[in-house]
């Protein structure tokens, strides 16, 4: 919905609970002037800087802020990944693209997004520049459950785009 009601033909996505460089807003845009979709970098950091505050957070991962640098084709084969909490690109394209499958709910609807954009033709290079820090889950239970939503989100792109077995390298 947000795409169909943005205005502006660059876009930007993070997510709510991550850090964004102070450089993001510009690498971002400069990004996507120079490619129709991209996948920005994310940083996993510890839990601690982000009790302290956003500057805390930015010292982790963000010192010095980053100067802007191209997006680099770095994805080959037919899974790219789009990291769904840092990515942009141009409204007509994600229009194009009819965005997010809302079937995808919580995981993988980011994936699904990349790997429609692959077939239609675009390219999903890494934005470097544009980065954020996110909060690493680490105990057991949390990796065991990621894991488990990443192997069905798989699964479910696999099936709906009726991807044969010999794509996947294992």
């Amino acid at each position: 919905m947000g795409i169909s009601h943005a205005r502006a033909e660059s876009l930007q996505f993070c997510d709510a609970d991550d850090v964004v460089s102070r450089t993001w807003v510009r690498n971002g845009y400069l990004s996507s002037q120079h490619t129709e979709l991209w996948t920005g970098e994310s940083i996993l950091l510890a839990e601690a800087p982000f009790s302290d505050g956003l500057e805390a957070v930015r010292r982790e991962f963000d010192a010095p802020p980053p100067g802007w640098s191209a997006p680099a084709d770095k994805q080959p084969g037919p899974f790219p990944v789009l990291m769904g909490g840092n990515f942009g690109g141009a409204r007509s394209a994600l229009l194009e693209l009819r965005g997010f499958d809302q079937g995808f709910a919580h995981y993988g609807d980011d994936n699904d997004l990349a790997f429609r954009s692959r077939r239609a033709g675009h390219r999903v290079p890494v934005a470097e520049s544009v980065r954020i820090g996110y909060r690493g889950k680490w105990s057991a239970k949390q990796r065991l459950r990621r894991g488990f939503f990443d192997a069905r989100a798989r699964r479910r792109l696999l099936i709906v785009h009726d991807v044969s077995l010999s794509l996947i390298h294992i």
